[in-house]
């Protein structure tokens, strides 16, 4: 039985840039996680806003937190590539530097793979939590099973959410994050994974806090991160779907974001309702998801 203070094969790792206001409460998340990590490897991409100063105080104080300074900022691809190359776990587990693991993540993804070996990648929800307050805004709804992950895929839409994943290290020898791919860099390694015969899961508890903010890739949602991902869609899978649609579901998405983080009601409705009207679809499953769900 794995104890509070016990060791295990996980690396978490995690690229960071000018992410110092969010620093201590992604240091934290892992502390007090029920179980620590191996190692976790956090490659600073030559940050201009001091994080260096909280990364050197967490590692003196954690030896298992192990910092990797980057002299060129050389872009959140590259970095992530940099801490998997450093990665010593037989799981990788990925995490954004301005989010917040549950205590319960890392023994969760665990047991799941002791459960499933046959399982190469795992998913998972999670929250969705406005700026540095934490207010709950959203529970995430992706797919659990390999078979709807894969239909997602398919569509040219990620099926597991990065930085909730944790996957079999032996994946990372033949396959990496593509810089030219940002922001769609996510669905470019896990779709190329799929192609190649990874097998998927994910878990339907969120076990995972992702903050939304000005600065967040979540909140600047680029019309050229949905054409990539089609691309890639239509290269490995055949998508047959045309940018018309590709750019209808951008239209919903920037909407439903704004909608996401706006403090003023008449400002919610208006955003609300515009991403209502590119995707009913969407939003009734949305509807259906809170209301109908198990609790």
């Amino acid at each position: 039985m794995m104890t509070k203070k016990s060791k295990n094969n996980v690396s978490i790792v995690a690229a960071n840039y000018n992410n110092k206001h969010f620093l201590d409460d992604f240091f934290q998340g892992i502390i007090n996680s029920a179980i620590k990590p191996s190692e976790l490897i956090i490659v600073d991409d030559c940050s201009t806003d001091k994080s260096i100063d909280t990364i050197d105080l967490y590692a003196t104080l954690h030896p298992w937190i192990k910092p990797i300074y980057l002299s060129n900022n050389m872009g959140v691809a590259n970095a992530r590539n940099i801490g998997n190359r450093h990665a010593s776990g037989d799981f990788i587990m990925q995490i954004d530097p301005d989010d917040i693991i549950t205590p319960d993540r890392i023994t969760r993804q665990l047991n799941f793979f002791k459960k499933n070996p046959h399982i190469d990648i795992l998913g998972g929800n999670c929250w969705y939590i406005k700026g540095v307050n934490k207010t709950q805004i959203l529970q995430s709804n992706f797919p659990t099973s390999h078979d709807e992950i894969e239909k997602y895929f398919k569509k040219g839409l990620n099926g597991v959410y990065n930085p909730t994943t944790m996957i079999r290290k032996k994946w990372f020898e033949n396959f990496q994050y593509r810089q030219e791919m940002v922001w769609a860099e996510d669905y470019d390694l896990f779709a190329r994974m799929l192609h190649a015969g990874a097998i998927f899961a994910g878990q339907k508890e969120p076990h995972t806090l992702v903050r939304i903010h000005g600065e967040s890739a979540t909140s600047n949602l680029k019309f050229d991160t949905l054409k990539k991902a089609h691309s890639v869609s239509r290269e490995l899978f055949g998508n047959k779907s045309t940018l018309f649609s590709v750019w209808i579901n951008y239209l919903h998405l920037r909407s439903y974001r704004k909608y996401l983080l706006a403090d003023n009601l008449l400002q919610k409705c208006l955003y609300l309702s515009t991403a209502l009207l590119f995707r009913p679809d969407k939003i009734f499953k949305r509807l259906k998801f809170l209301f109908f769900a198990k609790p």
